[in-house]
């Protein structure tokens, strides 16, 4: 049996104790691991431009413990509006 379980409304740590960033993700499974993948809001504050910060990607053989592999991809250093060069 696992001491360890999820709970509904937990927040799900990585494997370095920081929140999981994947919100709206998708799940998937191949050769013995799962992995979890979706928006990256670290920096979401409610008042910038930017809500979405990238696509944060992890990495799991249990479910439980989620490796933080890499941001897939992350948004421009800066803001510009359409348009603008």
């Amino acid at each position: 049996m696992f001491s360890q379980n999820i709970k509904p409304g937990q927040i799900l740590l990585d494997t370095d104790g920081k929140r999981v960033q994947a919100h709206g993700g998708s799940l998937f499974f191949d050769n013995d691991t799962f992995y979890f993948y979706g928006e990256n809001k670290e920096k979401t504050n409610g008042k910038g431009k930017i809500w979405s910060w990238g696509v944060r990607y992890y990495s799991s053989k249990d479910l439980y413990n989620w490796r933080d592999e890499w941001t897939i991809e992350q948004v421009a250093s800066e803001y510009k509006k359409k348009g603008e060069n």
